[in-house]
């Protein structure tokens, strides 16, 4: 078997491949030669953009796809000459070519794969052969938007309520059973604990009910024409309904809310559920769905809002002073926040 006359490769000076906006990525690139090389130039370019692509299947396929691009430098790391088609020749070794190059410091979506879309940052080195094909190798970085938890806006709790008809009268009314939910604040990241407080009124005592609380991820993909939209639900908490109640959720492991782009968007969303046990009708149920955030910065252990609290004479001085958001497939639910109605 022939052995390979040429190597190619680009070796950054941080192992982790992991980076954030305004810093700088450096290397080099690396030839390694058996025997001469005729050359014309080597460059190297470095890249950051998303597409999104995917099939739908009617009558006929249809591909959606859409692209954005954030970034697309370059630089000569080696040229042959002036004259247009004059080329050089590297001799037999190891020749190494150092680069660098700078982050956007403006915010960038974080990095993401997925088989109908992704956001992609890498480096794409080229040598350029006459009369051959030309050589080229590439690598991957990850680049992660900061999305700091201890903004004042990341710090502001959720408050959320709902509330339904039942079938039973009191003193010849309805009473309706409601729920307040609120968060500690709105942004967490994976391995920090989420403050949910619960408050229940007018639960029956004559049929068993149980609260749920689920972690939804919505990932968005948008084409020129079309949108799709995937969820990923991951349960939290399951336990008996009480009036009151004070629960702590650890956030998982998931990548962090997406930022900034236009075709690939990632939301969360607390889902609070109370619902009769071991009943299928979900058009019992009763839910409050609450956005948060995940987070890049975790919480400094010095602030002063971790594990706080939210105490419901908060939420009910706010009713007469909110920002309604609809949540679709609700009954009466009403989403505020309090950056929203702080004065």
């Amino acid at each position: 078997m022939m052995k390979k006359r040429l190597s190619f490769s680009i070796n950054l000076n941080r192992k982790s491949r992991i980076y954030h906006p305004g810093e700088v990525v450096a290397g080099e690139c690396v030839i390694g030669l058996k025997e001469t090389l005729k050359f014309r130039s080597v460059r190297i370019e470095f890249v950051g953009e998303a597409r999104t692509n995917w099939d739908e299947m009617e009558n006929y396929t249809t591909t959606h796809k859409d692209e954005e691009i954030y970034f697309h430098k370059k630089t000569s790391l080696l040229a042959s000459g002036q004259n247009k088609g004059a080329h050089s020749h590297l001799n037999p070794g190891r020749h190494v070519l150092d680069f660098t190059f700078k982050i956007p410091p403006f915010s960038l979506p974080s990095s993401f794969e997925s088989k109908q879309g992704y956001v992609r940052y890498f480096l794409r080195a080229r040598i350029d052969r006459p009369w051959r094909f030309d050589e080229i190798t590439k690598e991957t970085i990850h680049i992660i938007d900061l999305i700091d938890a201890n903004s004042p806006r990341m710090l502001m709790p959720v408050f959320g309520e709902a509330q339904k008809s039942l079938n039973c009268l009191r003193n010849g009314t309805a009473a309706p059973l409601q729920m307040l939910v609120s968060t500690d604040r709105n942004a967490y990241c994976p391995g920090e604990r989420i403050v949910v407080t619960t408050e229940i009124r007018h639960l029956p005592f004559t049929e068993k009910y149980q609260t749920i609380i689920n972690l939804i991820q919505t990932v968005t993909y948008k084409s020129q024409s079309k949108y799709r939209s995937e969820y990923k639900r991951l349960k939290l908490l399951q336990r008996s309904a009480l009036s009151s109640k004070v629960d702590e959720l650890v956030v998982p492991d998931v990548v962090p809310s997406m930022r900034n782009c236009g075709i690939v968007s990632i939301t969360y969303q607390l889902k609070v559920i109370v619902a009769r046990a071991h009943h299928h009708d979900t058009g019992l149920d009763l839910e409050v769905d609450l956005p948060i955030t995940i987070a890049t910065v975790p919480l400094r252990k010095s602030h002063g809002m971790i594990n706080k609290i939210v105490p419901f004479s908060d939420l009910n001085n706010l009713l007469n002073n909110k920002t309604f958001v609809t949540i679709k497939h609700m009954s009466e639910v009403n989403l505020y926040s309090m950056s929203a109605v702080a004065t």
